[in-house]
């Protein structure tokens, strides 16, 4: 791409370089005219008819420069497009072995050379010269397109306010909601509207941010990579606070489903909790994983992946422990039945993303990568049933309480 623009610019200068010499017969009348008058006439003439064919010979040498760079910056495009056309072609066959050999070892198991590569992938990371060239970058295109920039920011205020009044439109619905003879299912409609407007805002903001930085980039570079890695962080933002806002203390499960207010709480706080864990993880991960350097992912990557597989694992046991033991008394009582179900479903929720880490750790990334992206979109999808669950009851409940005609 710099050759490119390189090419580009010697074009045009060759071109205003010729274009000075194309009124040959002016230049010459113009430079002779500082010669001096007592010179013999055809002294005169010869110096006339040198300078005449030196400024054609410039003028036919700068022509042939000028078709010369622009062969050459044509072979560039073609090149170009040769290049970016080869990476299609590589990037789909990787797709294509990707989806068919799923358990095929992409790295080896975690070794002694392993832990060697955690320094030079951290100090990446964490490297002020590559922080400040993204900064800096950042600040140039500030500056080159002031007036985008400008017209973002004060899109940017106007879009907050609105949040904020869709915060206290969102508790003034619930209030709605939790009156004992509403019957009407728009102000559920209304707030599931809000919240998917309330959560989508920060999310934008990083991802548009992530989208900026990923084209100041060239593939390898680091701010292709932290811009990779914010637009995908803010993909798994967003799954993370649409329930966040749903399980919470004014949201879609309390007063419009009347959903159990224990499992209520223990959802909202293990999404809560899961910020601070999931968010910076997944981040590093994708930067990782953006760079392209096979070292740096199969170090830091795999070890930042298997712990926090780790993490949310050891969240789900403390989150769900209590209710396994409260639960496991009720059906004592009842004659003990369930318990056995219960634990080995319990079990399960807990072990999975242990034993994705497992995975990682045997050497099978890319694999692990995938289950763990399968394992968030299966529990996305369990989210929204159960949102769907609770909108077509209430929309059924609305429905029967209309029918019933006051005598």
């Amino acid at each position: 791409r710099e050759e490119i623009e390189e090419a580009q610019l010697k074009i045009i200068e060759a071109r205003e370089e010729r274009l000075a010499v194309s009124d040959v017969q002016g230049i010459v009348s113009q430079k002779m005219s500082g010669v001096d008058p007592s010179l013999p006439e055809y002294k005169r003439r010869r110096m006339e008819r040198l300078l005449q064919g030196l400024l054609w010979k410039k003028r036919s040498s700068l022509q042939s420069l000028v078709d010369d760079y622009t062969t050459y910056f044509e072979k560039l495009m073609e090149l170009d497009t040769s290049d970016r056309a080869l990476v299609d072609t590589v990037e789909s066959f990787d797709a294509f072995i990707d989806e068919r050999i799923l358990w095929v070892r992409s790295v080896q198991p975690f070794r002694l050379e392993t832990w060697s590569s955690i320094v030079p992938a951290v100090s990446w990371m964490v490297s002020p010269v590559n922080w400040a060239h993204a900064v800096k970058a950042l600040w140039v295109d500030v500056r080159e397109s002031l007036a985008a920039y400008i017209l973002v920011v004060l899109l940017f205020i106007i879009v907050l306010a609105g949040r904020r009044k869709m915060i206290v439109r969102l508790r003034e619905v619930d209030k709605e909601a939790g009156n004992p003879k509403g019957t009407d299912f728009r102000p559920t409609a209304e707030a599931l509207l809000l919240t998917l407007l309330i959560a989508a805002f920060w999310p934008a903001v990083i991802g548009c941010l992530g989208w900026r930085l990923r084209s100041l980039g060239g593939s390898a570079d680091f701010l292709y990579a932290i811009g990779t890695a914010l637009r995908f962080t803010s993909i798994i933002y967003l799954t993370l606070e649409i329930p966040r806002l749903v399980f919470g203390p004014e949201g879609l499960g309390r007063g419009h489903f009347g959903w159990s207010e224990g499992w209520l709480d223990d959802m909202y706080r293990i999404l809560g909790r899961s910020y601070v864990i999931v968010l910076p993880a997944v981040f590093v991960i994708a930067a990782l994983e953006a760079h392209g350097d096979e070292a740096f992912k199969a170090s830091l990557g795999r070890i930042v992946f298997v712990l926090l597989m780790l993490a949310l694992s050891t969240l789900l046991f403390i989150m769900l422990r209590p209710r396994l033991s409260a639960k496991g008394q009720e059906a004592s009582a009842e004659g003990g039945r369930r318990v056995g179900a219960r634990r080995f479903w319990y079990a399960g929720i807990v072990a999975a993303p242990s034993a994705i880490g497992v995975v990682e750790y045997l050497g099978y990334h890319y694999a692990a990568l995938q289950l763990g992206l399968r394992l968030q979109a299966t529990t996305c999808l369990v989210i929204a049933v159960f949102i769907l669950q609770g909108m077509i009851c209430l929309l059924y409940t609305s429905d029967a309480a209309d029918e019933v005609v006051p005598v």
